[in-house]
């Protein structure tokens, strides 16, 4: 009975799939695991991308569950990118005026201004 550890890729070359899924796992790219594995980036495509993108999944629920641990145990930072990423929370950026409404605007002219309060603005202050 063959071992289900190893399969053979299109040329007959044996591929540990458990390796490749464990390299997956710590993040590693298909380009990686191939020079680790001593086979093309096209084998693992062709072949055996099910193990590789289970190895991937594995790797992002690791970070998942790192992240709301850190989150849980009150890292201000984590928890406002989780509730920005789980829970849709925004940032409100804006102003406005009095009771939320509009900002209002005055036409001002150069005689709406006294000689002092014009040489103020002038000298920037």
């Amino acid at each position: 009975m063959p071992d289900k550890r190893f399969r053979k890729n299109g040329a007959g070359k044996q591929i540990d799939v458990e390796k490749l899924t464990a390299l997956a796992a710590v993040g590693l790219t298909q380009r990686e695991c191939a020079a680790i594995l001593d086979c093309s980036e096209d084998t693992i495509q062709r072949n055996f991308l099910k193990e590789y993108d289970l190895g991937k999944d594995k790797c992002c629920a690791s970070v998942r569950r790192k992240q709301f641990e850190l989150a849980m145990a009150g890292n201000p930072t984590m928890l406002i990118w989780l509730g920005k990423q789980l829970l849709q929370q925004r940032e409100q950026h804006g102003i406005s005026g009095p009771d939320g409404g509009a900002i209002p605007i005055a036409n001002l002219t150069a005689a709406d201004f006294t000689d002092g309060q014009l040489a103020a603005l002038i000298a920037g202050k």
